[in-house]
This record gives structure tokens, sequence and C-alpha cells, in this order.
């Protein structure tokens, strides 16, 4: 879902809304998948891996990360990065782990 007070995007597809965007300069984007954050169900979303095929710029995600193997998959396909809270707040990420990724 967008969420957007722009009204010509409200109705779009989330693909024609991500080239809209592009079209227009946009070139840093944060992807938040708000039903995963907190549950650490791990992976990359499928949705996140179109959004990557069709906009060239730079990319956070953040909602799900279960474990380093996913910072690593994030990596794998060319994200920018990953936002990370309940992984690092319960161990799942080790802090000093991840500074070894850097």
């Amino acid at each position: 879902k967008i969420i957007t007070k722009i009204r010509d995007l409200k109705n779009e597809s989330l693909l024609n809304t991500i080239l809209k965007l592009k079209n227009l300069g946009i070139r840093e984007l944060i992807l938040l998948d708000l039903f995963r954050v907190g549950q650490k169900l791990g992976g990359v979303p499928p949705s996140y891996l179109k959004i990557r095929e069709v906009f060239d710029g730079d990319i956070l995600v953040g909602g799900g990360t279960k474990n380093i193997d996913d910072l690593l998959n994030y990596n794998r396909e060319n994200f920018s990065g990953v936002l990370l809270a309940t992984a690092l707040y319960d161990g799942s990420i080790n802090i000093e782990k991840l500074k070894i990724l850097k």
C-alpha cells in the first residue's frame, strides 16, 4: 500500500508509482513493510525485487529482517541498506558481527 497525500499516486499500482517517482528525479527510496516489522520473517520480499528491477537509485529496506543472512541477501540484490530494530534488540543479529560486514 502506498501512503501519500499526493492524489495522483493514491490509485496507481506500486510499480507505476515507482516509475513516476524515478521520472521525477527521485534517487532514493525507503521501502518499509509495516506488516513485517518486528516479525523477523526473513528473506527479501518479491515486491522489493520487482522494485529493484525498475528503480536504479538507492533503496533502503526495512521490516522482517531475521539474521545476518538476510543482510547479505539484500547486499547481493544491490539494496543500499537495511533498517534494523528487532533483530538487533533481541540479539538475533550480533552488533559485533554486523560491524565486520561494513
